[in-house]
């Protein structure tokens, strides 16, 4: 019988380089909710009792909040993120990335296309 160790992510979160590729793929999802997980994941890395005193919101409001279920507002999701150490930054898109875009996932994983107006 083959013994296998479960997976945690929170064990290759160790330097800022490595967060900022974590974060960046959890991005590149374009799924909020994702994201937030993926950011609570980090801060468990970091701290989270060492996050809520810094960032003043209380550690079980982060626990839900980063949780991948909650509905954070942007400004809440930036003020985590600045008391990480980090904070989000715009790019154009590519051409190709531009096509992909207007593709979306629903919970069933069916992609289905953005519809165009003329």
């Amino acid at each position: 019988m083959v013994k296998t160790r479960e997976f945690d992510i929170q064990n290759y979160l160790t330097d800022p380089e490595s967060i900022i590729y974590f974060l960046n793929a959890a991005l590149e999802a374009n799924d909020a909710h994702f994201f937030t997980q993926a950011l609570g994941e980090v801060a468990k890395s970091e701290g989270m009792t060492k996050l809520a005193q810094r960032s003043g919101i209380p550690r079980e409001s982060l626990y839900q909040i980063l949780s991948g279920k909650g509905n954070p507002r942007l400004d809440t999701l930036m003020r985590v993120l600045d008391n990480l150490g980090f904070s989000l930054s715009l790019r154009p898109l590519e051409e190709n990335e531009e096509e992909t875009s207007k593709d979306h996932k629903n919970k069933e994983g069916i992609v289905y296309k953005e519809p165009t107006y003329a």
